[in-house]
């Protein structure tokens, strides 16, 4: 085997090398950023600490899906609404324009929600209680 083909040969072997590692660098990359934006997903305050259903009254729910879905749930009507937490304030949007849309500050304590009227509402102080459905 002539010089010029040794050459060429281990040429084409630190190419391929480079790629490989370049594929390599750039998996590993990915994965590092995957895991970051993980873990700040998982320490950022947007959790939705009101998902679930909560009795207003015994006969009146509020229920949240914890992806901005929701719905007040009256005896004999159900209003859907669309919601967004900022902080400690609670912004609901009802589909059905009949409704007023409202504003709350919240605050959860175990199984207790505090909602106190804000903007578009007719304002009090309204402490709901988490249903547990596991049951």
């Amino acid at each position: 085997m002539s010089e010029t083909e040794r050459l060429r040969r281990r040429k084409k072997r630190q190419q391929r090398l480079m790629i490989q590692r370049g594929i390599v660098g750039l998996v590993a990359l990915g994965i590092l950023i995957l895991i970051i934006v993980l873990i700040c997903k998982g320490c950022s305050g947007d959790s939705d600490v009101i998902a679930g259903k909560w009795d207003v009254d015994g006969t009146t729910f509020y229920e949240f899906d914890g992806d901005g879905k929701g719905a007040l749930i009256l005896p004999s009507k159900t209003y859907e609404f669309s919601y967004k937490i900022n902080e400690d304030q609670l912004h609901i949007d009802y589909k059905d324009e009949s409704v007023h849309d409202g504003s709350y500050t919240f605050t959860v304590d175990g199984d207790k929600l505090t909602l106190v009227g804000g903007e578009g509402t007719i304002g009090g102080t309204y402490e709901l209680t988490k249903i547990n459905t596991d049951e």
